[in-house]
C-alpha cells in the first residue's frame, strides 16, 4: 500500500476519471485565476446564449423579467419626480471627478455644525458652479436641502 503504483492500480476507472477532471479544473483555476474561471459556467435559462454568474438570467433577460414583474404588480419603472436635472447630474459628476483627482479635498469636519467623523457630503448652492460646494454632514445637508425645497415650493406657489 505504501507503494504509489499499488495505490493507482487499486482505483476504479470512475475514480481515476474524477481525479483527472479535478486535476484539470484545478490547473485551469491556477492558470486563469479563480475569479476568471467560474465554476460551473451557466447559461441564461431564457435565451440560453449569454453566460451568467447568478440568477440564471443574462442582464438583458433579467431587465425584461423585472419590467414584466413590475408591470404585473402595477409598479412604475421610476416615479416621474425621479427625473434628474442634467445640471445637477453634471455638477455631481464634476465634483466627484475633482475629489478623485485631488483637485478638491473633502474635509473631515462639517462646515455648519463642526461635527467630526460624520459622513461629509458636498452641497451645491448653485449647480452652474460645480466646484463651489459647502461641505456638510449628512444631517445638516438633508436639513438645508429640505429648507431649499420648501423655499422653491413657496416661490412657485405664492399665497
Amino acid at each position: 500500500m505504501a507503494d504509489g503504483r499499488t495505490l493507482r492500480t487499486s482505483l476504479t476507472p470512475e475514480h481515476r476519471q474524477r481525479i483527472a477532471e479535478t486535476m484539470q479544473r484545478l490547473a485551469k483555476r491556477r492558470k486563469y485565476g479563480a475569479e476568471s474561471c467560474p465554476e460551473p459556467v451557466r447559461l441564461c435559462n431564457r435565451c440560453g446564449c449569454k453566460p451568467v454568474a447568478h440568477n440564471y438570467k443574462c442582464a438583458g433577460c433579467y431587465r425584461s423579467y423585472q419590467r414584466e414583474w413590475r408591470r404585473r404588480r402595477g409598479i412604475l419603472e421610476r416615479p416621474t419626480d425621479w427625473v434628474e436635472d442634467p445640471k445637477k447630474v453634471n455638477a455631481r459628476q464634476k465634483l466627484r471627478y475633482a475629489a478623485a483627482k485631488g483637485v478638491l479635498v473633502r474635509p473631515k469636519l462639517c462646515q455648519q455644525c463642526g461635527q467630526l467623523g460624520a459622513r461629509i457630503e458636498g452641497h451645491h448652492g448653485d449647480h452652474s458652479k460645480p466646484l463651489d460646494v459647502v461641505w456638510l454632514c449628512s444631517k445638516c445637508h438633508s436639513a438645508i436641502t429640505h429648507l431649499d425645497h420648501k423655499r422653491k415650493i413657496k416661490q412657485a406657489n405664492p399665497k
